[in-house]
């Protein structure tokens, strides 16, 4: 498969033209990440992902799987390179998807979220495996929150900072000044909390029963300061935080917030 990568690459170098190659080999092995690199704007990193939160068979991969595999490639994410977490199986797998029968998802709200805000925050490209034509309004919400998806398209780097049981910690580093190119409706609304905002915090519950989380900002490599605080999902202000104090999360929820000193 490699010489077949080689050969697709160098017939794009070829036409001069700006396309994206992207590649579903299965999973790519972290040993070849330089290599895949060098040929591929997008590669899997995993076999199919489907709806399920954990899944006894090894296939098709489920939800919680990822957090891991997303781990281990997130520094390999760069301008030009994105590791890519599969496709997104949220709204009508239907008519015909390749696990069982035609459904709505079988994830939770909270899932849905979970995972998008995962995916986001990890810089996995964003591909939706649902019928387009039956959105219904929650998955279109999710599927359109501007800062969630400013946090996916213009984060400069991305890491996991904290694993403790089941409560997982990633933190984004975004620019202070957003990439030409994108769209509009991504820039945040001016006076916002969320304007000017250079870092973002997703933390999540792994785990079957909730958790209450209660950590320094320091705690997750970020700056002892005081910020203003903006949940990236609703855009609503959350005031000034020292510290995160006696957050709740419940079993396979997050939240995902934009930080501004």
């Amino acid at each position: 498969k490699a010489d077949e990568i080689r050969m697709i690459r160098r017939a794009i170098d070829k036409t001069h033209r700006p396309i994206v190659l992207s590649l579903s080999p299965g999973p790519t092995n972290l040993s070849h990440a330089d290599e895949v690199g060098s040929l591929a704007q997008m590669w899997r990193i995993s076999n199919d992902v489907w709806d399920y939160w954990v899944n006894p068979r090894p296939f098709p991969v489920a939800v919680s799987s990822q957090f891991a595999r997303l781990a281990a490639w997130a520094k390999y994410a760069k301008p030009g390179n994105w590791p890519d977490a599969d496709m997104i199986p949220l709204g009508e797998l239907r008519p015909s998807p390749g696990d069982g029968r035609a459904r709505t998802t079988r994830l939770t709200p909270a899932e849905q979220q979970t995972l998008l805000t995962l995916w986001s925050i990890g810089r996995s490209p964003l591909v939706l495996g649902a019928n387009l034509t039956l959105l219904d309004d929650p998955t279109r919400k999710l599927l359109t929150a501007p800062d969630v998806l400013r946090i996916d398209q213009a984060a400069t780097a991305s890491r996991e900072a904290l694993h403790t049981g089941a409560t997982i910690a990633w933190v984004a580093d975004l620019p202070a000044k957003l990439p030409a190119g994108l769209p509009p409706a991504l820039h945040p609304a001016k006076h916002s909390d969320a304007d000017g905002a250079t870092k973002a915090l997703a933390l999540f519950n792994s785990g079957d029963s909730p958790v209450t989380i209660t950590d320094s900002f320091s705690a997750y490599g970020l700056d002892a300061a005081t910020y203003k605080v903006t949940d990236a999902w609703s855009g609503k202000s959350l005031g000034k935080m020292k510290s995160v104090d006696n957050l709740t999360l419940q079993p396979h929820s997050s939240v995902l917030w934009l930080l501004k000193k």
